[in-house]
Order: structure tokens, then C-alpha cells, then sequence
């Protein structure tokens, strides 16, 4: 990740080229940014820089442009006087992995509900299949109540489904 080191009016005394890659997606504008001060990397971090030492409370910042990146700040005491450490983050390998998590997770919830549905419908089909051949009434009504009953228990797990993915309404 990245790490830069500033002087407190934003003069750059050391950048990496992890920074410089998240604060500029091309190479060859990240080498003519090499030695410039920060409001000339990214006037944002560097206002943000500016307003963190006044207020160091909050030390962690999350931005959009021109990567996701999160930038902490620290205070460093040295010979030649305050200094602020940022720090880097790429955010964006973060939200690839939340991306494939969701996926994952929303593969095994498909593969549940294809599993409880098959049970259903299996039934369904056979009592379909049986029902032209029914001798009698009594044979075709428990067919039909087979089916009327598993479309039923199919439409159930539709709307538990549903239900799940709504979100609650506050009243």
C-alpha cells in the first residue's frame, strides 16, 4: 500500500510508488507528479491533510478519485520537525473481495432454493403424469390435492424469499 511522508504545509519528502499509483492510474502521469507537493498530487488529501492537523481526532479518511484508497494520518515527531505519515489503502481490492463474497453467497442461496423447489415440482409432475390414467374420481381429487399442495408449498417459498429480500418498513 501506500505510505507518504509530509511536511505540515504539504511539501512531500518521501512517496512510494504504491502511492503514487493509487493517487495517479497512469504511470506516465504519476512520473511527472514525482516531487511535487501534495496539493498538486491531490488537492483533496491534501486539504484533508491540512484539516487533520488542526483536528486530529479522526486519523481515517476514505476517497473516490481517482482509485478507492483510505488514507490514515500519524503524527511524527522528528529532527527536522512534525511530519504526518499517510497511509494508503486500497480500497478497491476490498470491495472486489465484498463483490465475490456476495456472489458466493448468493450461489448457495440459488442452489437452496433450486434444491427445495425440485422436491415440489417432482411431485407435481408425477401426479400430472398420473392423473389422464386416474380410474376414478377419488383417484383424480387426490392427485389434484397432491398438486394443489405442492404449487402451494412452491408459492410459500416464493414469498419467504421475497419476504427476505424486501427490506423491513418502520411504522
Amino acid at each position: 500500500d501506500g505510505l507518504i511522508i509530509c511536511q505540515p504545509d504539504g511539501g512531500i519528502e518521501y512517496i512510494n510508488q504504491a502511492a503514487l499509483t493509487l493517487l495517479h492510474p497512469n504511470k506516465a502521469t504519476a512520473a511527472r507528479y514525482q516531487g511535487l507537493p501534495l496539493n498538486y498530487q491531490h488537492p483533496q488529501l491534501a486539504d484533508t491533510l491540512a484539516q487533520w492537523l488542526k483536528q486530529p481526532e479522526k486519523t481515517r479518511f476514505d476517497f473516490d478519485h481517482p482509485h478507492r484508497f483510505r488514507a490514515s494520518f500519524h503524527y511524527l515527531k522528528t529532527e527536522l520537525g512534525p511530519r504526518a505519515l499517510i497511509m494508503l489503502l486500497d480500497l478497491s481490492a476490498e470491495d472486489e473481495r465484498v463483490q465475490r463474497d456476495k456472489l458466493a453467497s448468493l450461489g448457495r442461496l440459488i442452489a437452496s432454493i433450486a434444491h427445495e423447489l425440485r422436491n415440489p415440482l417432482s411431485s407435481i409432475r408425477q401426479a400430472s403424469d398420473l392423473l389422464p390414467g386416474a380410474q376414478t374420481a377419488e383417484e383424480r381429487n387426490q392427485l389434484t390435492d397432491i398438486i394443489k399442495r405442492q404449487t402451494q408449498r412452491i408459492n410459500r417459498l416464493v414469498e419467504d424469499v421475497l419476504n427476505a429480500a424486501r427490506t423491513p418498513r418502520v411504522q
